[in-house]
């Protein structure tokens, strides 16, 4: 009954910006508290150490869509990502808007040093409103282009 209804909550909750499973491939339940702590703090803005996040490049020309077999289900949002101009110590300086339907998610991302010697690197995130998404478009960088995505998420062998 419990992996049913672990199903079913993957199942709804596939595609939401803040979902994320905390699986049970780890080697004690001190190193399960830890991933749920990192993924606490970086949902809530928080330094935390490097992990690996794996991505999947789905490749489609224009005129093909990307198809999911039925016992799969996913997600499909538009994401827009604008790099502003960078100040001081930041790497790199972006805002984002990701959603479907007309309904969409902000974030500021302000990514910089953690050491002298550059060695680490923070990335700070924020959820921002609308009005604050557009007040900081006027900071675009002209040198840089928006950056259009489509983004399919779907779990894949959990």
């Amino acid at each position: 009954m419990a992996r049913i209804t672990d199903r079913k909550l993957i199942g709804s909750w596939c595609g939401h910006h803040n979902f994320h499973i905390i699986g049970n491939n780890v080697a004690s339940f001190e190193e399960k508290i830890n991933s749920v702590l990192d993924t606490v703090l970086r949902v809530v803005g928080m330094p935390v150490p490097s992990t690996l996040v794996r991505k999947f490049l789905l490749v489609s020309n224009e005129n093909t869509k990307i198809t999911f077999p039925d016992s799969i289900k996913s997600e499909s949002f538009s994401e827009e990502e604008v790099f502003l101009l960078t100040y001081g110590k930041e790497l790199d300086n972006r805002i984002r808007k990701v959603g479907k339907n007309e309904t969409f998610i902000y974030n500021h991302g302000v990514g910089m040093h953690a050491s002298d010697n550059g060695s680490e690197r923070i990335i700070k995130r924020r959820q921002i409103a609308a009005r604050e998404f557009t007040e900081l478009l006027d900071h675009q960088d002209s040198n840089m282009k928006i950056l259009h995505k489509e983004r399919n998420c779907f779990i894949y062998e959990n």
